[in-house]
């Protein structure tokens, strides 16, 4: 068991387009994965399963790399959201454990 801390960042500050990991975040974050397995000879950290916690976009990331990546996710938590309806869900994903946090304040879109 491990814990890896990730910081995705977008070009311009007003954006958060890594939240899509179909786009290039989800496949950095697994070829990152491998660059580290092949680095410290640890290869099952390549294919572990992973258990994801996300802030706003990072939650959204979480969410998106789920759709993306159903098998690799054995559970996620999106921690105050935002828009959802960025990818289609299939039953593979619906059965990822996850809790998405929202408070009675929140915008309607969280």
């Amino acid at each position: 068991m491990g814990v890896i801390g990730c910081f995705f960042r977008d070009s311009t500050k007003r954006s958060a387009r890594y939240r899509h990991a179909d786009n290039g975040s989800g496949e950095g974050l697994l070829e990152a994965l491998q660059a580290f397995a092949e680095a410290h000879g640890r290869p099952e950290v390549g294919e572990a399963s992973l258990l994801l916690w996300g802030h706003s976009a990072g939650g959204q990331f979480n969410f998106n790399f789920a759709c993306l990546e159903p098998d690799r996710v054995i559970g996620f938590v999106v921690n105050k959201g935002g828009y959802y309806y960025d990818r289609a869900t299939d039953r593979d994903v619906r059965e990822v454990p996850a809790i998405l946090f929202l408070g009675k304040s929140d915008k309607i879109e969280r």
